[in-house]
């Protein structure tokens, strides 16, 4: 899946060799041992964590980031583009872009699999906090960004291949997500942080006004 993934990502693109893919691989793994000639996949190795205790984005060299797993396929010829012109549109670089993601039971409300600048980061010293074993990585940007009023849907389809969308099959890494999931109380845990998120926002307002 992380194959194809990257593969649409880079086909689709209008300029290919910007685009850049900063993947965590499981230490145990070795099916990735093949990928390093792919110029654009920058691969790091290490156990296993939470999915919000992931992210590299201090390791990356540009700076707009798409959060993603491997059961993503992105269909819009020229999403780059599409992103890097909303992005232009604000200074302060402080916004939420996202597309669709073929989730078929929602209102799109949340803005799934969405691009964040780097100065969003740098605003908050973090991408994400690291509680969180799958969901609510999602809906913990899009608080901030309805929190400053910056989320911002684009036409592009970035089409989530998940079980619950009967798009594939469950496989290990579902199950023990899944049960990491209920195990830790994730929901709870979202609810329990809602302090936190709203310290986020004022960060984030506040970084909005100095830039001014």
């Amino acid at each position: 899946m992380a194959r194809k993934f990257i593969e649409s990502v880079l086909h689709t693109a209008d300029n290919p060799d910007q685009v850049e893919i900063v993947m965590r691989v499981d230490d145990d793994d070795t099916s990735y041992d093949d990928w390093r000639h792919i110029p654009q996949a920058h691969l790091y190795l290490g156990k296993r964590e939470n999915l919000s205790s992931c992210y590299l984005w201090e390791r990356a060299r540009g700076d707009i980031f798409f959060m993603g797993g491997d059961d993503l396929i992105f269909h819009t010829k020229g999403w780059d583009t599409k992103v890097e012109a909303e992005f232009a549109k604000y200074p302060d670089k402080i916004l939420l872009v996202y597309g669709d993601d073929g989730d078929p039971n929602t209102e799109k409300t949340n803005a799934s699999h969405g691009f964040i600048h780097r100065n969003w980061c740098n605003a908050l010293g973090r991408y994400l906090p690291p509680y969180f074993s799958g969901d609510f990585v999602d809906t913990w940007l899009t608080f901030l960004a309805d929190g400053v009023g910056r989320k911002v849907k684009i036409d592009i389809v970035t089409e989530h291949l998940h079980p619950a969308f009967n798009k594939r099959e469950q496989d290990r890494t579902d199950k023990e997500r899944w049960e990491k999931h209920f195990k830790d109380d994730m929901p709870q845990k979202f609810l329990d942080t809602l302090p936190e998120r709203e310290a986020d926002v004022v960060k984030l307002k506040k970084f909005m006004e100095d830039f001014k």
